[in-house]
Formats: structure tokens, sequence, C-alpha cells
């Protein structure tokens, strides 16, 4: 069984997304061509919007079958306001259900990843590679639906404390780690791998020394978090001059999530060996059944059979697992 994906183009009562795209290739102004010269690759409006059409489904299509995603997923290319510029989709988790996923994608940023010209998309990075990879995000948060609706169960906290951010961070770096994981390229190197967490436990140290220092946390002091989270540690320094450390990775959910799945994956793996796609779709099914606490635990459980240690764990074991225990 495969999943039937459903493209539609959004409208109200002042935007049309299917005339827009017309009117852009009937009037072919200097500025649309130059941003998206192969939309003039088709002879007519008519054929340029249902390439638009196909090429979407298919980029959906294909990756719910890498997915083994089985459901009916409907995609809405609409306006979503200039906060989505740089987001090439987005899933609407809220409606969607086992049977079927809600996804939308902003219709212009897509235009340029489908026509853009090659330059422009080799300076920005926003090409049809691109945008496959936000799909392939966005649809893993679909397969990892279980535990999106699960966070709905756990006791309700703030981020105001050390151990509720903890937490709360924990939770964050499941669900946009699973989103966010993509099959590695190439063997695997376990020293690197030593490396890099080593390098992204220090950047997590820093955040997490200073908010348990100012903790509970007051308006301030998440907004002075804020400003290092967003400048690292040479805000600290209070010198803008200086460099961060080589060390610095920045502290995020969705760069230091992606980690924990590399960790379970690795440790199941010979040392210096490839994951193959079939062992990559394995562990995706197996971690999406695994409660919070459980995944963790398998993370931490895989550090120390990788023969990693603290220094390496990003996250303090002993006071993460008791902040989930309380709370899940």
């Amino acid at each position: 069984m495969t999943s039937k994906v459903n493209v539609a183009f959004g409208e109200n009562e002042d935007f049309s997304i299917e005339s827009s795209l017309i009117e852009m290739w009937q009037d072919a102004s200097r500025f649309h061509q130059r941003i998206c010269p192969h939309a003039w690759d088709f002879d007519s409006a008519g054929l340029f919007v249902q390439n638009f059409r196909d090429k979407v489904g298919n980029l959906f299509q294909n990756s719910c079958e890498r997915f083994g995603i089985e459901s009916e997923v409907d995609v809405c290319v609409k306006h979503l306001g200039k906060e989505y510029e740089l987001v090439g989709a987005t899933y609407v988790n809220e409606e969607s259900s086992q049977d079927r996923g809600i996804f939308e994608l902003p219709w212009w940023e897509t235009a340029k990843m489908l026509y853009g010209s090659e330059e422009r998309q080799r300076f920005s990075g926003m090409d049809i590679d691109r945008l496959k990879f936000f799909v392939d995000h966005e649809l893993r948060h679909h397969l990892d639906l279980n535990f999106l609706r699960s966070q709905k169960e756990f006791k309700p906290s703030s981020s105001s404390t050390y151990e509720n951010f903890l937490f709360k961070y924990a939770l964050m770096a499941r669900q946009e780690g699973f989103a966010s994981y993509e099959l590695p390229k190439g063997s695997i190197s376990r020293e690197n791998l030593k490396k890099e967490l080593s390098d992204h436990t220090k950047s997590a140290k820093v955040i997490l020394d200073e908010i348990k220092r100012r903790s509970p946390l007051t308006e301030e002091n998440k907004n002075h978090i804020g400003m290092i989270v967003a400048n690292g540690p040479k805000y600290l320094r209070k010198d803008s001059k200086r460099e961060n450390p080589s060390w610095w990775q920045g502290f995020s959910c969705y760069t230091q999530g992606p980690k924990l799945m590399e960790v379970i994956g690795t440790a199941r793996l010979p040392e210096g060996s490839h994951m193959t796609e079939e062992q990559y779709k394995s562990l995706l099914h197996e971690v999406k059944d695994m409660p919070l606490q459980d995944f963790v635990q398998e993370y931490y459980q895989s550090l120390h059979q990788l023969g990693f240690d603290r220094r390496h764990a990003i996250y303090p074991q002993r006071a993460t697992m008791r902040a989930i225990e309380k709370r899940t």
C-alpha cells in the first residue's frame, strides 16, 4: 500500500496562489524571469502550473514511500507570511491524524527552489535538494505523530528552573532530532563522533551552567540566556571583537538533537561500517515507538557502549533523567 498525495493551491479573499502563478507566467516580468527563469521552460501557464503541482506531489510521494508512510497526505501551497521565507515545508500536526497528514508549503520560496536560476540557487543553497530536505524533515514529524501526541500527556512545566529546562530541552531534542536525523554518508568514525560530542557538550555546558546559576529564570535572565545562545560564549566576555572558541557549536534542539539519534545508530553498527538505508529506516521506526524516558536512557546506554563518558554526553545524565522521571 502506498500513500495518496493531494496537492492543492491555497486561496482566500485577497490572494489565489494558482492565479498568482498564472499571472506571473503571463506577465513574464524581468524580475520574475531573473528569479525563476525555468518557469518559462513550458509553453503555457497551464503547463507550468501543472508541472508545479506534479513536482510537489512527486517529492512528497517519493518521501512517503521511503519512510513507509501509508496515510493520505494533503499538501497546500499557500502564502504563509514573511516568517516562513526560509522554511520549505510545515507539518500541521494539530490537524493531522494517523490516516491523514496535513502539510503546507510557502508558494514563493517553493517556486524559487523548483524553478530558480542555478547561480542563485548555488549562492543561497535553496534548490530542489533543499526542498527535498524540508519535505523529508516534515514527513518524519508525521511518522513520529504518536510521540508528538504523547507530549500532551506530560505534566505541564515552564523553563523557569534548571530542572524544568532540562526536561523541556530533552523533549525538544528528541522531537527535532528525530525529524532532522538523516542517513549518514560514508563510514561512521567513532573518533570523529567523539570529538563532535565533546564540542557539543562544551557548548551545552556554557548555557546550562548559566541557567543553573540564574535559576529560577526571570524574564531578564531569560533574555540574558537568549543573548548567549545567539552570540556564543563571547557575549559573556562583553567583547564583541573576540571570536567564539573553535568548539562552540551553538545551542539548539536542531543542532544537538540529531546527535542523540546518531549515537544510538552508531552504537548498533560495527566500527567503521556504513549505515544502510534499511538500517536507517529500521532505526527510525524503532525510535518512534519509544517513550521519552526510554529514548533518553537508550541514548546514555549507547554512549557507554561506545566507550564515551560524561565529557561527551551533551546533557548531564543524572539531572536529565531525574527531570524526565518527575514529569512523565
